[in-house]
């Protein structure tokens, strides 16, 4: 850039006249009788120096970097001040975009537990059933408990299945969403969110991958149901999102049986009215 020297590593970045203007502006003057090779120098820089003085080295470097290609290729000249201000502002505009950015994946993060954790309504004129299976290692049956609510939070059907078969808890999870997408498909094109607290059961219906198990053909059978709804889809909640359905699981029922309710249980009308809130 001073057409005095010609350009090595040490000249361009410490001993050209521009760039010892720019290391002046923010306080850093190197010696560079001690600098035998720029990149030896910088690399030991990075693994010694603090954090403040190896961001304003690295700031400093790409300033003399950029304003020399423009000053090469576009004839472009400014003073080291010019340039080191400059970069000072990228590195700030960079440190204020990220804190941005981290900030608004935590709010982010944040509502997505929330919404996970808490109950939430449909959208208007949508439905939502929540599924539930309370299944005991060893047992000859297990239960299924079943509710269906507006998009005001009102109870409009729930239902407990006790099926006498012998399972484990993933083949009695997956077939508990089985039977709310029966449920769901006898109805007349609603728009429905099925939601269950087994991730594994939800991301098995929802993937491509083709299960071995035993579960494999309930799965299947699930995708099929899926297929030929429309605005239906099956997603996953966290127990504490999924009470109602629990506890219609845990209603004490027959085996075989099959109950049908048109409003909440006395022990769920108050986390009816706690979800609809």
């Amino acid at each position: 850039m001073c057409n005095v020297e010609i350009e090595h590593l040490r000249h361009v970045f410490f001993e050209c006249s521009f760039a010892m203007s720019c290391w002046q502006h923010v306080n850093l003057l190197y010696d560079t009788n001690e600098m035998y090779e720029a990149n030896v120098w910088l690399l030991h820089k990075l693994e010694t120096g603090s954090q403040s003085e190896i961001t304003q080295v690295c700031s400093v470097l790409y300033g003399i970097w950029f304003w020399r290609n423009k000053q090469v290729w576009e004839g472009k000249v400014v003073t080291g001040k010019v340039a080191v201000e400059c970069c000072s502002k990228m590195v700030q505009d960079w440190k204020e975009a990220r804190a941005r950015g981290v900030t608004e994946k935590i709010v982010h993060k944040s509502q997505m537990s929330c919404n996970l954790r808490k109950w939430t309504t449909p959208a208007a004129g949508e439905y939502k059933v929540n599924v539930d299976a309370s299944w005991f290692q060893g047992a000859e049956s297990f239960s299924i408990g079943m509710v269906m609510r507006n998009h005001r939070g009102s109870f409009v059907e729930g239902r407990t299945v006790v099926l006498y078969q012998e399972v484990d808890a993933l083949e009695a999870e997956v077939l508990g969403i089985r039977e709310a997408l029966s449920w769901v498909k006898s109805m007349d094109g609603r728009k429905v969110t099925v939601e269950s607290d087994s991730l594994v059961a939800v991301n098995a219906i929802n993937g491509q991958n083709k299960f071995l198990l035993e579960v494999g053909h309930i799965i299947d059978h699930c995708r099929l149901l899926l297929q030929s709804l429309s605005g239906v889809s099956v997603k996953f909640v966290r127990k504490q999102a999924n009470e109602v359905a629990h506890g219609l699981a845990k209603m004490p029922c027959s085996v075989n049986c099959f109950v049908i309710f048109t409003s909440p249980p006395t022990h769920l009308v108050e986390i009816c009215n706690i979800d609809a809130s």
